[in-house]
């Protein structure tokens, strides 16, 4: 009896195992199939995204992976030895990618197009933004793609906001100076007129101080770097404190910047002089006219003067005659009178 239940036992655990074992082969010549079928759709999937204008070299690199998974798997005696569960991973991760694809491109082009709508020009700062999202599409790393729509989404409307309020500033600016400008154009131009004149007026003594405050300010150049020079030497020549590479290095540096102030100095004294000289001339010139005119009214009045006093004596001389001419008409006419009423009387 014994013996019999102890057949009958080890007759069942056999009975077990053997059907774990059918059982555990039938499942993975499913996932077997299963995964071949994967490994199908994702080249097509490659297919597909190479259409669409991505690179593949991620999802590429997945499908080997997969493939080289499957053969290794495939290769295996016994079936029950090999999974092809890993296969099924890849897989799901190309599908999952190419879903990123397209859903970031979908992404990307709806914010190109909100951004070329929000601006007539283009902005740098999301210009920029845009370039790097471009890049991480370009890259495949589409995880970093829509971090990066929403950030560039936000920085769009603080630069919208930015424009909205410089626009009702500039606005309101160039309002306030029309509006000035209507109410008293009149008195800019004459101010602007007033401010030609005496620009005209006061040019050539601008010009001439410019030249004297660069004069002024080479030569107060030029002795600093000559006491940084003298300096040199001492630290060189008395301290030795100064190593002769570094020496030789920052007097050569210094001498050429002495040179160039030389040539810089007789240039400005050169236009210097050149004002005086115009500026004197100018002096001379107008002096003289000055002189002409003044000697052209004296000798004007001196003709003036003697004509007058040529007429004034004639017309006097005349004068005079005239009167002495009536008195002696008056003188005569009663003594004749005088002289017929006493030869009446009598």
């Amino acid at each position: 009896m014994k013996n019999k239940n102890l057949k009958l036992l080890i007759f069942l655990l056999f009975g077990i195992v053997f059907l774990s074992a059918i059982a555990s082969a039938e499942e993975n010549l499913t996932l077997k199939e299963q995964a071949e079928g994967c490994l199908d759709d994702s080249g097509k999937i490659m297919e597909e995204l190479i259409e669409a204008g991505f690179n593949i070299n991620k999802v590429n690199d997945t499908l080997a992976v997969a493939s080289e998974l499957y053969e290794a798997q495939s290769s295996k005696l016994r079936v029950k030895d090999s999974d092809f569960s890993f296969v099924l991973n890849y897989c799901d991760e190309i599908k999952e990618t190419r879903e990123a694809a397209f859903i970031t491109r979908d992404e990307f082009d709806a914010l190109v197009k909100f951004y070329n709508e929000a601006f007539e020009e283009n902005v740098s700062v999301i210009d920029e933004m845009i370039d790097e999202i471009e890049n991480e599409i370009e890259t495949e790393r589409y995880e970093k793609v829509s971090p990066l729509v929403e950030q560039t989404y936000e920085k769009i409307s603080e630069v919208q906001a930015e424009q909205t309020a410089l626009r009702a500033f500039y606005e309101g600016t160039t309002k306030g100076l029309k509006r000035f400008f209507e109410r008293n154009w009149v008195s800019i131009l004459i101010s602007i007129g007033v401010a030609f004149i005496l620009f005209l007026i006061y040019m050539r003594t601008v010009s001439v101080w410019i030249i004297k405050r660069k004069i002024r300010g080479l030569e107060f150049r030029k002795e600093k770097i000559l006491e940084i020079i003298r300096g040199a030497q001492r630290e060189y020549f008395q301290d030795g404190k100064l190593s002769e590479g570094i020496y030789n290095i920052k007097t050569k540096k210094l001498a050429e910047l002495i040179r160039d102030i030389d040539r810089q100095i007789p240039m400005l004294l050169e236009r210097l002089a050149r004002f005086e000289k115009n500026k004197t001339r100018s002096f001379q010139s107008s002096s003289e006219n000055v002189g002409r005119k003044k000697s052209k009214n004296r000798k004007f009045f001196q003709s003036f003067a003697q004509a007058w006093s040529n007429e004034s004596k004639k017309f006097l001389i005349h004068f005079n005659k005239k009167l002495k001419r009536k008195q002696n008409r008056k003188k005569f006419s009663f003594i004749n009178l005088f002289k017929k009423l006493r030869k009446k009387l009598k």
